[in-house]
């Protein structure tokens, strides 16, 4: 007797659960902190479907016809996949920067290739500020679903061939899989959220619901009651679990496990049973394009506006939209591909066409550094010049190193004057001041993008921070007492956000309980929302316009406090001259057209002594006199 796979549609339901906290989360991650734990629901759910659909035919027929599950799966995904890339590409046009267009055609080419997760992982934190400029980043999820079908039709096909036992083999698959999600969380947690290897163990789950059921075993009817406690973990994990929380991992078993509970028992017909109700259903029938649709339309009408804040009246309109474009996208094109009797091969040769022009064209940005034909007539500056400018700001770092030897950049000499520069990315900004200064003082330097000093960092990121360990590492230099002695004096140069002027309150008081004597703070200048060539790319050297995407100082009264703190101290701080907004004077460039930056907050080179050119006299003084001042 030929078996049948037992459409379940509160699976549909589950769906539309899912693919709602996903969008609430990314509209707005206070309402739903956990949101984004939607995508390792729909994990699961493939894991179950696509297991049961190849179970059932390898049951009927003792083989997994190949060719007619790719074609499925083909009909089934790509069709929308392709024209949410199209009308993305054409909307980014208009929308991005050269820089960011140059990021986004490198994402669409991984995207088209299935190996959107391999990109985003060496390039980008899912939870980072940066996450908020990538159209593409929610494609790295399918990304994974797709190398999870490349991977197991093959592996059912032999498991159920040459392994009678079935259930040994798949727990030593999860078991292995979720073992070194949790050991290497800690040291490259990136990898493990994007990588298919950490997530398997999540299909599995719904690999083993599928077996369980399809060998005819049976629930006792009171398991009925499990959907509403199934349906309140779940629910407590979007709630609860955040960023912060190691996921895949340990924390994700209560998502999965009341996902195979929703599964298998989600068809209870209690009135309270969200997952049966016909919106719910309906909207997870929708549910993929209303994914697809969801992040390009949050990053395209936010991305390089003046004011990004989230407003109730925004957060709804992007929610509603979402919905809406995906509902009509489902009804107009989705669904009537794929019920129309197209031919494969016509369908394949359709998409490979739309498929060439866009990679033709995403090559053709990159080569140009995403300059567009619209922009190339009118840009003021060019991406090369933007790239020397940027480039420019390590001027005197290479020539130190040039001057030294390379494997001696940091080292100390014995006969002069040493200093240690310290601070994130920024820090390069107080190299140039005092190497100018002072030429004939020796300098070594301790830097690291997104890695202020701090012996609590991993208190004050999430542990998906790229250069985690890294920093760890580096600080822990940082507050060795006896490096630092070795040093006549500190720079430091950092920018305040999540890494707030009470921090570094912090370690000046470990300097000072430790005897460092000198040290010299620069102060902050401006940022921007978005980069300042770019900007003038625009609308021109228009100041007035511009300003208006300057981000004010969150921490204006630590600011104050810091200040005040060192010079309790005795420490030394360097307040930037800043440029009033003024028919003769603009804060982002000076009178010679200096850019205050050619990026949208690193001081370039040139500003640099704009705006703390006038302080030599005072800092030479300060580390000439025995005596603090």
């Amino acid at each position: 007797m030929n078996r049948k796979f037992e459409y379940r549609p509160h699976i549909d339901g589950l769906r539309a659960v899912s693919v709602l906290a996903i969008l609430l989360f990314h509209i707005n991650p206070r309402v739903l902190p956990g949101g984004y734990l939607g995508v390792d629901v729909f994990f699961v759910i493939s894991g179950y479907l696509i297991t049961s659909l190849l179970t059932v035919e390898y049951l009927n027929s003792k083989t997994i016809n190949f060719g007619y599950f790719y074609s499925r799966r083909f009909r089934r995904l790509f069709p929308s996949f392709i024209l949410i890339v199209f009308l993305t590409f054409i909307a980014s046009i208009f929308r991005l920067f050269p820089g960011q267009l140059v990021d986004f055609s490198k994402s669409l080419i991984a995207s088209l290739f299935g190996v959107s997760n391999i990109y985003f992982n060496s390039t980008t934190n899912y939870f980072g500020n940066a996450s908020s400029e990538k159209p593409f980043l929610h494609i790295w999820s399918l990304s994974v679903e797709e190398q999870f079908y490349f991977v197991w039709p093959v592996l059912i096909l032999l498991i159920l061939r040459q392994f009678p036992r079935k259930w040994p083999l798949l727990f030593s698959i999860a078991t292995l899989c979720f073992f070194f999600s949790c050991t290497a969380y800690t040291r490259i947690p990136g990898s493990v959220f994007y990588l298919p290897f950490f997530r398997f163990y999540e299909f599995i789950f719904g690999a083993s619901l599928a077996w369980f059921l399809l060998n005819d075993k049976k629930f006792n009817p009171l398991t009925k009651c499990l959907t509403i406690p199934s349906f309140a973990i779940l629910s407590a994990g979007f709630l609860l679990l955040d960023s912060s929380h190691s996921i895949p991992g340990k924390y994700s078993i209560p998502i999965l496990i009341s996902t195979v509970g929703l599964i298998a028992f989600g068809d209870s017909t209690s009135r309270w049973n969200v997952l049966t109700w016909k919106i719910f259903r309906f909207l997870g029938r929708r549910s993929y394009t209303i994914y697809l649709v969801h992040w390009p339309l949050i990053v395209l009408t936010s991305i390089n506006n003046v004011s990004n804040n989230s407003t109730i009246l925004k957060d709804i309109t992007l929610f509603v939209l979402s919905i809406l474009l995906g509902s009509i996208i489902f009804k107009f094109y989705e669904d009537p591909i794929r019920r129309k009797p197209i031919k494969i091969r016509n369908l394949v040769s359709c998409f490979l066409a739309v498929c060439l022009l866009l990679i033709s064209a995403s090559f053709m940005l990159i080569k140009n550094r995403g300059v567009t034909w619209i922009e190339q007539s009118h840009s003021i500056f060019s991406p090369i010049q933007i790239e020397e400018g940027r480039q420019d700001r390590f001027k005197s770092r290479i020539e130190i190193c040039q001057l030294k030897g390379w494997d001696r950049c940091d080292a100390l000499l014995p006969q002069r004057r040493n200093a240690l520069i310290v601070g994130d990315s920024h820090a390069v900004d107080a190299l140039t001041l005092l190497y100018k200064f002072l030429p004939a003082d020796n300098f070594a330097v301790s830097t690291l993008g997104a890695c202020p000093p701090t012996n609590i960092m991993k208190s004050l990121v999430p542990a998906t921070h790229p250069e985690l360990e890294t920093c760890i590492e580096i600080n822990k230099k940082r507050y060795n007492v006896n490096y630092l002695n070795k040093f006549d004096y500190i720079a430091i140069d950092v920018l305040f956000g999540w890494y707030s002027p009470s921090e570094l309150i912090r370690y000046l008081d470990f300097l000072h309980a430790n005897k460092v004597k000198k040290v010299i703070v620069l102060g902050q200048y401006l940022t921007l929302s978005a980069d300042l060539p770019d900007l003038i790319n625009k609308h021109g050297f228009d100041c007035e316009r511009i300003s208006e995407y300057i981000e004010r100082d969150v921490n204006t009264s630590g600011y104050v406090d810091l200040k005040n703190h060192m010079r309790n101290l005795g420490y030394y701080f360097l307040e930037p001259r800043i440029l009033k907004n003024s028919p003769l004077e603009c804060p982002l460039w000076n009178g010679n057209g200096d850019l205050f930056s050619w990026d949208s907050q690193h001081v370039s080179y040139e500003f640099v002594f704009e705006l703390f050119g006038n302080y030599r006299a005072e800092v030479v003084g300060y580390l000439d006199n025995e005596s603090q001042l």
